[in-house]
């Protein structure tokens, strides 16, 4: 995948925009991204995923501009199998 599409990837079904500034696979992020949310709304949604600064993973979600942060650790070998839940807002 070239640079430019694991920075910005814009989904057109869902109005989702899906940034990936990592070396790993986007659209496997954005397929297990996807599976994660469920039937819960992604419309509007801009999540990042990024490096971390040296944490396994973390992660921060900014509910009055719809952005979500997922933070990777390099040293990490994935697929790096976890749950993460995702709540409807309000």
């Amino acid at each position: 995948m070239a640079v430019d599409d694991r920075l910005k990837k814009t989904s057109q079904m869902s109005r989702m925009t899906f940034r990936n500034a990592t070396s790993l696979d986007g659209e496997r992020l954005l397929r297990m991204f996807r599976t994660s949310a469920g039937a819960w709304p992604t419309s509007g949604l801009d999540v990042r995923i990024r490096w971390s600064r040296g944490a396994a993973f973390s992660g921060s979600c900014y509910y009055d501009s719809g952005r979500i942060f997922v933070n990777l650790g390099k040293h990490l070998a994935y697929p790096y199998l976890m749950t993460t839940y995702i709540g409807k807002t309000v």
